[in-house]
């Protein structure tokens, strides 16, 4: 069994769909011995969150901007 938490991006706020919660306090609530898949729609690692969870996905691409999402973003 393994752990998967996630949390709002903050762009949501202007629209009112953020629910609260802090990285460091939703991920250290979690059960420290199971493998925990974080999931962050920003790419950006939080310091406070450091070691609490195993692996990071993320997806914010901004029109495809990474290679080769860009070539995939010109063709439609």
């Amino acid at each position: 069994m393994i752990n998967i938490a996630g949390v709002d991006d903050p762009a949501g706020l202007g629209f009112g769909r953020v629910r609260g919660g802090h990285e460091k306090e939703i991920l250290s609530s979690l059960p420290q011995d199971k493998f925990t898949l974080f999931l962050k729609h920003r790419p950006l690692v939080d310091k406070d969150a450091l070691g609490f969870f195993d692996l990071q996905a993320s997806g914010h691409t901004h029109h495809g901007q990474i290679f080769p999402f860009t070539l995939f973003i010109w063709m439609v």
